[in-house]
């Protein structure tokens, strides 16, 4: 739950998940309707090796795997909220963000790609990667600009019932 805190994340309520302790994590608790939902797996169900602690499959390193892959937070107005100058950026608040854990924890910030612009649609954005304490992948979006004309996504047209994403 601390990386969490870094990213203006707290606890909003704490409970069991069967065997498992569970929390709900909220950057603004009953007001923005996002929530995280963090389960702590027992230790006898983990069964770690002794020394050992598991962690997340590395999806960047695994990139094969189906299902959940990472989640993405936008940080565009907490950048904006904390950089009074006009140059702004997700490499600055991620060294400023980095700074700030090892104060707290003295544990460094794990980069697994750092800043990089991309287009998104119409958008211009920032992104990074970070491990979070667990070794789940974190995107970092710092929308930049919008662009007027329209981008081509680059989707090619699918015929009726052929894709995987409507046939859910």
């Amino acid at each position: 739950m601390d990386f969490y805190s870094l990213l203006g994340f707290q606890v909003s309520t704490q409970f069991r998940a069967g065997p498992a302790k569970a929390a709900w994590l909220e950057q603004q608790p009953g007001i923005t309707g996002c929530r995280l939902e963090l389960i702590e797996v027992p230790e006898y169900v983990l069964q770690e090796p002794e020394g050992m602690k598991r962690r997340a499959v590395d999806l960047m390193a695994q990139q094969q795997l189906l299902g959940h892959n990472h989640m993405a937070l936008d940080v565009t107005a907490q950048i904006q909220q904390q950089q009074q100058s006009s140059n702004h950026n997700l490499t600055t608040w991620l060294e400023a963000l980095n700074q700030t854990s090892l104060q707290r924890w003295n544990r460094t910030l794990r980069i697994a790609l750092p800043p990089q612009q991309q287009m998104i649609g119409q958008g211009v954005y920032e992104l990074a990667f970070l491990y979070d304490a667990d070794g789940a992948l974190v995107e970092l979006l710092h929308k930049q600009t919008q662009l007027e004309q329209t981008v081509d996504s680059g989707w090619q047209p699918w015929e009726e019932g052929t894709s995987s994403l409507l046939n859910q």
